[in-house]
C-alpha cells in the first residue's frame, strides 16, 4: 500500500515506523481475539457461525468504506453515542491508520493510548481464557 501511495504523491516514508508499530499492536490485538475465540469454539461449536455474523456487523460499524464525517454528522444530536462510537477499538485503529497514511500527520496520543489499552485487554483476556480452558481441549474434541 505504501508503494501505491508513494506512486500517487503521498510521502508516507516518515510515517512508516509508526505504521509498523501500529501493525504490531494490531497483530497482538488479533492474537488476543484469536486465543479467546479458539477457546470458545472448542466448547461452543456454533461460535463459527455467530462470529461470522458479528464480524460482518463489526465491519459495517467501522469507518472503513465510508468517511467518519458521515457518522459524526448523523450522530451530532447524540453526543454520548458518538463518543462511544469514536472510542470503539476498530474505529480507533482505522483512525490511526488514516492519520498516518492518508492525512500524513501524527495521530492523537489518546488514540495510541486507547489502542494500546484495547490490545492489552484483548491479549491478556485471550491468554487467560485459553490458559484456563486448554486443559480440557482434548476431552471436548
Amino acid at each position: 500500500m505504501s508503494v501505491a501511495l508513494l506512486f500517487f504523491g503521498y510521502n508516507v516514508l516518515p510515517w512508516i515506523p509508526l505504521v509498523i508499530v501500529t501493525s504490531l499492536l494490531l497483530a497482538a490485538f488479533g492474537t488476543g481475539f484469536g486465543l479467546a475465540l479458539s477457546s470458545a469454539n472448542v466448547y461452543f461449536r456454533d461460535m463459527t457461525y455467530l462470529w461470522s455474523i458479528l464480524v460482518q456487523a463489526w465491519f459495517f460499524s467501522t469507518p472503513i468504506v465510508y468517511a467518519p464525517s458521515l457518522v459524526e454528522r448523523e450522530l451530532a444530536n447524540y453526543p454520548t453515542i458518538l463518543r462511544i462510537y469514536n472510542d470503539l477499538p476498530m474505529t480507533v485503529i482505522v483512525r490511526i491508520y488514516r492519520n498516518l497514511m492518508f492525512d500524513l500527520r501524527m495521530p492523537r496520543l489518546i488514540d495510541f493510548g486507547l489502542f494500546f489499552g484495547y490490545t492489552l485487554v484483548a491479549l491478556l483476556f485471550g491468554w487467560w481464557l485459553f490458559d484456563r480452558l486448554e486443559g480440557r481441549f482434548a476431552e471436548e474434541l
